[in-house]
């Protein structure tokens, strides 16, 4: 648990783990990195996120990796794995119980997270563990179904019986009329900018050439203003040529980031493109 990475990826995770209490199963959120100095109130902000009001009242959980005792389980217990070192724990662990396989919570295709080296290589070796697959939409479903990853390895019908779908939430927003944006004197671009190293899989500089392109070519007049959103930190500004520039937005919670959303006019998320296809 650590807040200013909670994204997108961990809400969902957390939703999932207060759906399987609220269906009757006892539900515990075991943390295997170090965890952080956290704040008093820690448990109150992951609650003021959407879906997750009241969740520690239905949800154990257990920071594993901080203590030296091992964590106890129970023979019946059932593992979900969360990202792709996490796979490799469940994967032992179930060997302790008397289940044969885990449920993997698959929210994009990780080995892409990594340069092709080490770390690529683990991740790509859990979709060989015995598992069930439950992606994060269907698109994400049908990128591994047309390349035979993980669950399709055996063939399309044992892909389908062993993995499902859903589609991820998106923060309610409330989009201004067509009156609000005709009366607007400043036109806002918002740019899903991750500038860190383990957010280059979303391709900040790629979108960054693409903005600059798009000024000196006269597409953007002066009466654009360029933010930035995604960063962890936020707070720095980026030249993108004929004086315009890119400011980085600190991290916002839930609230203030529908409200910015509402402030923009258009935003931008470069697309990641794998073998011919967009992802």
């Amino acid at each position: 648990v650590e807040l200013k990475h909670f994204f997108g990826g961990y809400i969902t995770k957390f939703n999932l783990a207060r759906k399987l209490a609220q269906s009757g199963v006892r539900t515990r959120i075991l943390t295997v990195d170090d965890t952080p100095q956290l704040p008093r109130d820690w448990q109150k902000r992951v609650e003021a996120y959407a879906g997750l009001d009241g969740m520690f009242d239905e949800v154990e959980i257990a920071f594993a990796r901080d203590h030296d005792a091992p964590v106890e389980i129970n023979p019946n217990d059932r593992f979900i794995a969360t990202t792709w070192w996490t796979a490799h724990i469940a994967d032992a662990a179930v060997r302790q119980t008397s289940r044969d396989r885990f449920l993997y919570l698959i929210q994009e295709y990780e080995p892409y997270t990594h340069p092709m080296g080490s770390w690529a290589a683990l991740s790509m070796s859990t979709y060989e563990m015995p598992h069930v697959a439950m992606f994060s939409t269907e698109l994400l479903r049908e990128f591994f179904a047309a390349r035979e990853y993980g669950v399709f390895a055996e063939g399309q019908e044992a892909g389908r019986e062993n993995s499902m779908s859903f589609q991820n939430a998106i923060t309610m927003v409330d989009p201004p009329s067509l009156a609000e944006l005709e009366a607007r004197t400043t036109r806002k671009l918002l740019f899903y900018a991750r500038p860190e190293a383990h957010g280059a899989r979303n391709m900040f500089e790629i979108g960054l050439l693409g903005l600059s392109q798009a000024i000196q070519r006269g597409v953007f007049g002066p009466e654009w203003e360029f933010h930035g959103v995604g960063a962890v930190d936020g707070g720095d500004r980026i030249g993108l040529g004929g004086g315009a520039v890119l400011e980085l937005i600190p991290r916002l919670d839930q609230d203030e980031y529908a409200k910015l959303l509402t402030g923009h006019d258009i935003g931008l998320q470069p697309y990641r493109l794998f073998q011919g296809h967009q992802s």
